[in-house]
Order: C-alpha cells, then structure tokens, then sequence
C-alpha cells in the first residue's frame, strides 16, 4: 500500500484498501445531546458465495446471517430502535454511501 496527499491538506490517505470494514450506524442528536445508538457491520455481497465459505468459517460468520445493503442495514437499525423505543425522531438523515448504492 502507498500513503498519497490529498492536495492542499496535511492528511496521508491510504491510496488503496486492503483490509479495512465498512459499518451502518444510528445516531441521535438533539438539543439535549447525542449519542450513538447502534451499529451493524456492512459485509459486501461477495462474502456471501462460495468462494468465501473458508473466509466466512474462520471470521466465525453466524449461519444466520444474509447480505444486505447498507440501506436495508439503516432500516433494520431503524425498526429495532422504534420497536424498543429508543427512537423517537421526526427527522432521518443519511451520508451518500460513498456515492453509490448497489
């Protein structure tokens, strides 16, 4: 991996990825405060098929779980946090995931 500049700032970004994990998380602000409510790890749908049955086994992947795109990852955060009422928020907002979503 090679570090670059992003120009006119004084950050090293890594130019390329190897190993790095990608997550779906709930938030609450308010006048009050904040605070982080939950998460979900975001696994990408790859991992899902065959070629990463030995992957998946010494990552101790629950059988259980399926892919899901990280809006599906949002909603499901979402429902759990409305269900328990943690959340009572009129308003949602979200990041551009990274640009795209598949």
């Amino acid at each position: 991996m090679t570090l670059r500049e992003l120009p006119g700032s004084t950050v090293a970004v890594w130019a390329r990825f190897k190993n790095c994990q990608s997550g779906v998380f709930l938030g609450y602000v308010s006048d009050k405060g904040y605070g982080l409510l939950d998460r979900q790890l975001y696994v990408p749908e790859k991992w899902f098929g065959q070629g990463y049955d030995i992957k998946r086994k010494n990552c101790r992947f629950p059988e259980s779980l399926t892919f899901k795109t990280k809006h599906e990852l949002a909603l499901d955060l979402l429902q759990k946090a409305e269900q328990a009422g943690t959340f009572s928020g009129k308003w949602v907002g979200v990041d551009s995931f990274f640009g795209a979503s598949p």
